[in-house]
C-alpha cells in the first residue's frame, strides 16, 4: 500500500515554504504515496485551490495566537483518525502542534522541514524546538547553513539532518510552453506567483 504522509504547515499564503510544499506534494506518485495536507490557517490559503485540484485532502484548522488546546486537539484528532506512517511539518507552528501531535499518536516517523535560518527566533521557541528534537526523526533543510544552525542552536544531530534544495519546475522555461518535439507540456496544477 502506499505509505500515508501527513504534511502540516502553518498556513498556505503566498511564500516560499508554501511554495516548495505545494510543489512537492502534487509531484509525489500516487502508486507510492497517500498525501494529506493540513494547515493552521483559514485566512492564508492562496495555494489551497492548488492542493485541491490536484485531488490532495486539505483540512484548514484555523488559529491565531499563542497556544490553542483547540488547535492542538484538532491537530491531534486528525493524525489519530488518519494515523499517518510519516508527518512531515513545515514552519514554527506546524513543528510544535504537528510534531507533539505526531508523537502523541505514535506515528512512525516524524520529519521537520526547516527553511531559513531564523535570526529573530526567541529563545522560549528554541527551548521547545530542542525538546521536540527528541522525538523527529529527520529535518529537511534546504541549505547547509540551515543545517549547521540547527546543530549549533537547537542542538540537533548532524545525521539526523538531510539537505534538499529547493526544487525547480525547468518545465517553465522552455520558449512557448513546448517540449522538444514539438510536443506541448501537460499543465499541473495552476500555483498563484509568489
Amino acid at each position: 500500500r502506499p505509505l500515508k504522509v501527513v504534511y502540516v504547515i502553518d498556513d498556505l499564503g503566498l511564500g516560499g515554504a508554501q511554495r516548495q510544499l505545494v510543489l512537492l506534494v502534487t509531484a509525489l506518485p500516487r502508486t507510492r504515496f497517500d498525501v494529506e495536507v493540513i494547515t493552521l490557517s483559514a485566512n492564508k490559503a492562496a495555494y489551497a485551490s492548488a492542493i485541491r485540484e490536484a485531488g490532495i485532502p486539505l483540512t484548514m484548522i484555523p488559529h491565531a495566537g499563542t497556544w490553542s488546546w483547540g488547535t492542538f486537539f484538532r491537530v491531534w484528532s486528525r493524525m489519530r483518525r488518519v494515523r499517518p506512517d510519516i508527518v512531515h511539518t513545515w514552519l514554527f507552528t506546524a513543528d510544535l502542534y504537528g510534531r507533539l501531535s505526531a508523537w502523541l499518536t505514535r506515528v512512525p516517523v516524524i520529519m521537520s522541514a526547516v527553511r531559513s535560518v531564523e535570526p529573530w527566533k526567541a529563545r522560549h521557541y528554541v527551548a521547545v524546538d530542542r525538546l521536540l528534537r527528541h522525538v523527529t526523526d529527520a529535518f529537511t533543510v534546504n541549505a547547509r547553513v540551515v543545517g549547521d544552525i540547527l546543530t549549533a542552536r537547537e542542538h540537533v544531530a548532524p545525521e539526523k539532518i538531510r539537505v534538499i534544495y529547493n526544487g525547480v519546475d525547468l518545465e517553465k522555461f522552455k520558449l512557448n510552453g513546448k517540449e522538444e518535439g514539438g510536443r506541448k507540456k501537460e499543465e499541473g496544477p495552476s500555483l498563484p506567483s509568489s
